[in-house]
């Protein structure tokens, strides 16, 4: 017990003066919006920007910020670091890394990462925030080397398969509306303790920090072979529905823990769902009545962007979220399965109002969720 209290102690004092060193070369959030507002925009189009290859399990550091060039988005203006990526050697997924910027916690910033997939004619093929992505602690060398003593970073990724060839260029930007969000983080005060021969710190009280998502940012990307090591649990218990759940690595222990004893639950590594996503969510459809929904990209793009968020998948291939979704599909399978005319003739035609269309559901639950 005494070395890891004393470790601990070591590792804060460290942190602490670290950042008293850093705070002088630290820029506060307003000076970062003023020489946003001043940097003029590079380029007329995507074709223009200098791309840089990385090749997978490369990693780059970079700081994005007035000395940087600045375009004008279809989202809105932001600076950008643009990379070519190979079309080869799948699978391999972008980890992005955001870190704190600030000279305390209280006074903090942070730059939110949104990512465009180009093809080799620069036409865009996907616009999304990083799947995954959340407010976690850095290490100890990390925080010493990236985050000026903040220990804060904001981590996500971007898979890519055989089935993503087409796309050649990466860019890493923001937008008008991320430019909006705020974090709320609590964090723990340091007392300072000046003593004949010693200085040293104590823990003080906690607070909130209110920290807004800033134009700049110190960011490191890599390319990582394969897959993230998050997994997918796939509830069967339900006959009208299969729940979906992305569960990141360092949360699966406890899970698996609360659902040993239960029946007809999997637990499947990302690698291993993605590579069958077919037989997984097909294989408990009965009656497809949405065809045109493209129901497997749907179900991955949400588990990707809401970690810890069920999703269904119902009989008749329409989604569930809330518990009214549930009940309706519940209801309706017990119907078809009784009496398939009386089916026919009692659901609900009209997409607007049918609960389970994967439409609907798209436009009132997905978006761009951040579970701090």
């Amino acid at each position: 017990m005494i070395p890891r209290l004393y470790f601990k102690f070591i590792y804060t004092s460290l942190i602490f003066f670290l950042g008293i060193f850093l705070s002088a070369c630290s820029i506060s959030y307003g000076d970062a919006i003023k020489k946003y507002e001043a940097t003029p925009i590079c380029c007329n189009s995507m074709n223009q920007f200098k791309y840089e290859l990385l090749n997978v399990e490369d990693s780059r550091s970079f700081k994005l910020n007035e000395k940087c060039e600045a375009f004008l988005f279809d989202t809105g203006k932001s600076y950008f670091k643009a990379f070519e990526v190979p079309r080869t050697g799948y699978p391999y997924y972008l980890l992005i890394k955001s870190y704190m910027l600030g000279d305390h916690i209280r006074n903090a910033h942070i730059f939110i990462p949104y990512v465009l997939t180009l093809d080799e004619k620069y036409h865009i093929v996907r616009s999304t925030i990083p799947y995954n992505i959340r407010l976690r602690k850095a290490g100890f060398m990390e925080t010493m080397k990236e985050t000026g003593g903040l220990g804060r970073k904001l981590e996500g990724f971007i898979q890519f398969t055989e089935a993503d060839k087409n796309e050649k260029y990466i860019i890493i930007l923001t937008t008008e509306f991320l430019l909006k969000e705020k974090l709320l983080k609590p964090y723990r005060t340091n007392i300072p303790v000046i003593l004949p021969g010693l200085v040293t710190i104590l823990p003080g009280h906690k607070e909130l920090a209110l920290i807004p998502a800033s134009p700049m940012g110190h960011l490191n990307v890599s390319l990582v072979s394969g897959f993230p090591k998050d997994f997918i649990i796939i509830d069967y218990r339900e006959k009208a529905f299969t729940i979906f759940i992305m569960i990141p690595e360092e949360g699966i222990e406890k899970v698996k823990e609360n659902i040993k004893d239960k029946k007809d639950i999997d637990i499947l590594s990302l690698e291993e769902f993605t590579t069958n996503l077919h037989n997984f969510i097909e294989s408990r459809i009965i009656k497809n009545e949405y065809k045109d929904s493209k129901i497997e990209q749907i179900v991955l793009n949400y588990l990707y962007k809401h970690p810890g968020f069920p999703l269904g998948v119902a009989w008749n291939g329409g989604l569930v979220i809330t518990k009214d979704d549930a009940e309706y599909a519940k209801s309706m399978h017990q119907l078809y399965i009784n009496n398939p005319a009386e089916y026919e003739r009692s659901k609900i035609q009209e997409s607007p109002n049918d609960p389970l269309n994967p439409q609907r559901i798209i436009d009132t639950h997905f978006g761009p969720i951040f579970e701090w």
